[in-house]
C-alpha cells in the first residue's frame, strides 16, 4: 500500500512527498554564488583594504537608531509577550539594515 503522503513518478521512481519536491525546486533556483554573498562575513573595508569609515558610520547608524527604539518600547510597552516580540523584530530590523550596508556597501 502505497503512502499517501507521497508522490511516484512511475514505478521505479523514488517516492517523494510533495514539501521535498517544493525544497528541491526552491533550492535549485539559489545559486552557489548567492549562497556565498548571503552567508559570507562583509568586513567594512573598502577593495584597496582599508577601512570604509561610511560604512563603519552606517553601520554605527543604524544600531543607535534601533537602541534608541528598543529603549522607548523597553519603557513604554508592558512587560510580556507583545514587548517581547517588538524587540524580536526590531532586532531583525538592526539584522536586515547591517546585512544590506554590508552586503552592499552603502
Amino acid at each position: 500500500m502505497r503512502d499517501a503522503g507521497c508522490i511516484s513518478f512511475g514505478d521505479d521512481a523514488k517516492p517523494r512527498t510533495f514539501l521535498a519536491m517544493k525544497e528541491e525546486q526552491r533550492m535549485a533556483k539559489v545559486t552557489q554564488e548567492e549562497l556565498d554573498r548571503r552567508f559570507s562575513h562583509h568586513p567594512p573595508i573598502k577593495a584597496d583594504e582599508t577601512p570604509d569609515e561610511d560604512r563603519i558610520a552606517n553601520h554605527t547608524g543604524a544600531r543607535i537608531r534601533c537602541l534608541g527604539l528598543a529603549e522607548w518600547i523597553a519603557f513604554h510597552v508592558p512587560d510580556g509577550r507583545e514587548q517581547s516580540l517588538a524587540l524580536t523584530k526590531l532586532e531583525e530590523v538592526m539584522f536586515w539594515c547591517n546585512a544590506g550596508i554590508a552586503r552592499e556597501g552603502r
